[in-house]
């Protein structure tokens, strides 16, 4: 009976040696799990934070580029209506201009027209005058004729 016990005192005092040692083992690859763990969860700590920032710079030039393409569009739209105005301001002037011409025209059209009736009455007052000057002439001469 004894020998049995102390049999069985070596198995329990061995099975705790083994278990110690298979607890050891067990408590070191858990310790290096969780190292391992902390060291990926470091990792994908840094590598998210990276990726944050990146986001936010694209998403700043997002903005940036938005904002250039904004002011690039509105410039164009003011450009565009600069020019607009411009080109009325041309069709007015033209317009204006053309009016003037067309009114230059009709009034010389009818300074020559007023012209032409002025010398037309002058050159009838000069026929008539030379009408009565001939018939006086004419009458002067068949006088003479009848004296002689």
């Amino acid at each position: 009976l004894v020998e049995t016990i102390e049999r069985d005192e070596l198995e329990l005092k061995s099975t705790r040696r083994n278990g110690n040692a298979s607890f050891q083992s067990l408590k070191v690859a858990s310790s290096k799990r969780e190292q391992q763990m902390n060291e990926w969860q470091a990792e994908a700590t840094i590598q998210v934070e990276k990726l944050e920032e990146e986001m936010s710079l694209l998403v700043n030039e997002v903005d940036r580029v938005q904002r250039e393409a904004a002011d690039g569009k509105n410039s164009f739209r003011q450009e565009l209506e600069e020019n607009e105005n411009c080109y009325e301001a041309q069709i007015e002037a033209m317009k204006t201009e053309y009016a003037q011409e067309q009114k230059a025209l009709v009034d010389q059209a009818e300074q020559s027209k007023q012209s032409i009736k002025q010398l037309n009455v002058e050159h009838d007052n000069e026929v008539m005058e030379l009408k009565e000057k001939f018939e006086q002439n004419l009458e002067m001469g068949q006088q003479k004729i009848e004296q002689e």
